[in-house]
């Protein structure tokens, strides 16, 4: 089954969770123009205006936008808008797939504004090895340590869908979101 086809199965509850737990919480650290990197089919974009998505899977790309999604195509980690675009980037669940995000996210910060909010999720320990393309896992430690090295501070954190760590290794769906900025 094709990375496309699992985001298509989906279930409903799946998408009640994010369309009314999830997003609502995400988004109010947003404003303004925003980028969803790897937007898969487009759940984010499809629920905050003024959001463009971006893809590396074409089935994904060709999906939103038979949508009407302002979704493009991420070539050799560039994106194809210029500098300081948007006010915030959310990744959501897509960090952990990349085992080398220097790349990724020093393009991601070429194309924030400044001041800008960069919100990235990653799944706890089930969810992490419930897939075999996950490449790095990351906690809360982690993922600070990372934002560290691009002069980025924690602002804010989010754990899905609630606050306590023991769900990690039982909840595949268990997640923490954490909002940075730039420390300049």
């Amino acid at each position: 089954m094709s990375y496309h086809q699992y985001l298509r199965k989906r279930s409903l509850l799946a998408k009640i969770y994010r369309n009314f737990f999830l997003y609502p919480r995400i988004n109010h650290y947003l404003s303004g123009k925003v980028l969803d990197y790897g937007c898969g089919i487009g759940d984010f974009v499809s629920y905050r205006k003024n959001t463009y998505g971006v893809d590396i899977d074409d089935d994904n790309i060709n999906f939103c936008r038979t949508l009407g999604l302002p979704v493009e195509k991420i070539n050799s980690d560039v994106l194809p808008f210029d500098e300081s675009f948007f006010d915030g980037v959310f990744m959501d669940n897509v960090l952990e797939h990349i085992a080398f995000p220097d790349s990724v996210i020093g393009e991601i910060l070429r194309v924030l504004h400044p001041q800008g909010i960069l919100i990235i999720g990653v799944p706890g320990v089930k969810g992490f090895k419930s897939d075999p393309d996950h490449k790095v896992f990351y906690d809360v430690d982690d993922l600070d340590k990372l934002m560290l090295q691009f002069n980025l501070r924690r602002v804010a954190l989010e754990i899905m869908p609630i606050n306590l760590k023991r769900l990690s290794f039982y909840m595949s769906q268990y997640c923490i979101y954490g909002v940075y900025k730039s420390n300049n």
